[in-house]
């Protein structure tokens, strides 16, 4: 699935003004946009998410178009069918870990959950690991564990792309190694397309495959690597799925 982005936006603050004109395009799977911080990469996400709005510009996934500024498109961002896991994971604290991966799912004008719901939340806990603290609090997990959360909360719902905001700056070496193969077997079996945002080069390492770099709110460079094998998983997939066939 494609993504096409082309952003202008200028950010002002009393002391400062920054000038972000972002113009790329991905057709790979996982496309990381990698650079130092202030740089406007997390912008560029809260733009495609419809957090933030674009001065002028364009974006579309697949064959959607979520903003064109020509046109007066503009869809909200319940709209445009986006999971986001954010930076700090925005976990709500008064919930367990099931009520958060719930979230999503739940409407406004119906609290309960359809049992197909429930079913497809056992299985993305079990297919996170975190089945076991189901029940927990955030503040009862350690960071990884809250790092999977936030990532079954956005993969629930089925997205038809997923964000991802530093997802393992706040982790350390060895925990983000493991959560970087999981994520790399998670991708391969929901094959949702990603937009990752680093200034980690293990992250582009292991992940990328479309790598944008970003400078002072502008594109420097757009490499393409080659795409790696994964591994298949089609079982845990089908059992997945099976949950609200």
């Amino acid at each position: 699935m494609s993504i096409q982005v082309r952003l202008q936006k200028t950010l002002r603050s009393k002391k400062r003004s920054f000038e972000m004109n972002i113009d790329f395009q991905s057709d790979d799977s996982f496309t990381v946009l990698f650079g130092p911080s202030g740089t406007g990469k997390s912008m560029t996400l809260q733009m495609i998410a419809g957090l933030q709005k674009p001065d002028q510009g364009f974006i579309a996934v697949g064959d959607r178009i979520l903003f064109d500024s020509s046109s007066g498109i503009n869809q909200r961002p319940q709209q445009r069918s986006i999971g986001y896991v954010f930076q700090d994971f925005a976990l709500f604290p008064h919930l367990s870990v099931e009520k958060n991966v719930a979230f999503g799912l739940r409407k406004k004008w119906n609290p309960f959950l359809h049992t197909r719901d429930r079913l497809r939340i056992a299985k993305v806990l079990v297919m996170l690991e975190i089945e076991s603290v189901a029940a927990a609090r955030p503040a009862e997990l350690s960071g990884g564990q809250q790092q999977r959360v936030a990532l079954a909360r956005a993969l629930v719902t089925q997205p038809d792309l997923l964000l991802l905001d530093e997802p393992f700056s706040s982790l350390d070496r060895p925990l983000q190694e493991k959560l970087r193969r999981q994520l790399d077997d998670i991708h391969a079996c929901f094959h949702i397309p990603v937009v990752m945002v680093t200034h980690d080069t293990c992250d582009v390492r292991a992940l990328g495959k479309t790598v944008v770099t970003y400078h002072n709110g502008r594109i420097s460079t757009i490499q393409k690597k080659q795409k790696l094998n994964h591994k298949t998983c089609e079982t845990r997939k089908l059992q997945f799925y099976t949950a609200h066939a």
